[in-house]
């Protein structure tokens, strides 16, 4: 179910709004790692879009 958000979130995003967006959840997460396990290690961010 997170994922398939995940995915619709990032749906049709550029680069740029994709950093935007991982800067944006390590600052509300304080930079805490559980923000960035939240995406697929096993996929590349690009690929995950």
């Amino acid at each position: 179910m997170l994922e398939a958000n995940i995915k619709e979130l990032l749906k049709g995003k550029t680069m740029d709004e994709l950093l935007d967006l991982i800067i944006l959840g390590l600052e509300a997460t304080d930079g805490k790692e559980s923000f960035i396990n939240t995406f697929n290690e096993d996929k590349p961010l690009m690929e995950i879009a």
